[in-house]
């Protein structure tokens, strides 16, 4: 069961950065933001702070299904 939620969550997270990843270049490329920092436009997919907060989400959803299987199931 928890093999079960950890996967589809990966699965998830995985379309979703897939997804955010190609909204990002094409943002790129269309639109020009003075006041952004030179770190976003150096590396604009690993400092993006969307792709930051999927990873994070990913994250607390994987250690809250962890302890939640724990607490329920053993």
């Amino acid at each position: 069961m928890l093999i079960i939620l950890l996967t589809l969550v990966g699965i998830i997270l995985f379309i979703t950065v897939v997804f955010a990843r190609d909204a990002i270049r094409k943002q790129k490329n269309k639109e020009l933001d003075k006041g952004m920092n030179p770190i976003t436009l150096k590396h604009p997919i690993l400092a993006n702070p969307t792709v930051i907060a999927f990873v994070l989400f990913f994250i607390i959803c994987s250690i809250v299904t962890y302890f939640s299987y724990m607490y329920y199931y053993k």
